[in-house]
């Protein structure tokens, strides 16, 4: 398959993801085609601080560490995306695991003063 069925209902139906969540929570493991948490796919949609959102973290830590694949963006970063940011969710996701910012920067994909 393509998309496990959480990813597809966060791409295609957002509005039915809580509902979805609950019903196959061993989904919140599995990556897409392209190698993408459910974390990922849910924060580029503009999932904002809520449940569903608690429960794609507390069931998957190691996601929050795990830049997406498809945009090389860590969740906190994906969080900042899209056209209604909302800083308490990019707050909790940094509070979470603050040592992805030095993870990050250690990676080489920072230009902190203008070089590469």
């Amino acid at each position: 398959e393509d998309y496990a069925i959480l990813h597809y209902v966060f791409r295609f139906t957002p509005h039915l993801s809580e509902d979805f969540i609950y019903r196959y929570p061993d989904a919140m493991y599995l990556k897409d085609r392209h190698g993408r948490q459910l974390l990922h796919v849910a924060l580029k949609r503009g999932l904002k601080l809520s449940a569903p959102l608690f429960m794609m973290i507390h069931s998957n830590k190691a996601s929050i560490e795990e830049g997406d694949p498809v945009t090389n963006l860590y969740p906190f970063m994906l969080a900042a995306t899209g056209e209604e940011v909302d800083l308490t969710t990019i707050y909790k996701l940094l509070t979470l695991r603050p040592e992805v910012i030095s993870k990050y920067f250690d990676d080489g994909d920072a230009d902190v003063d203008g070089t590469q």
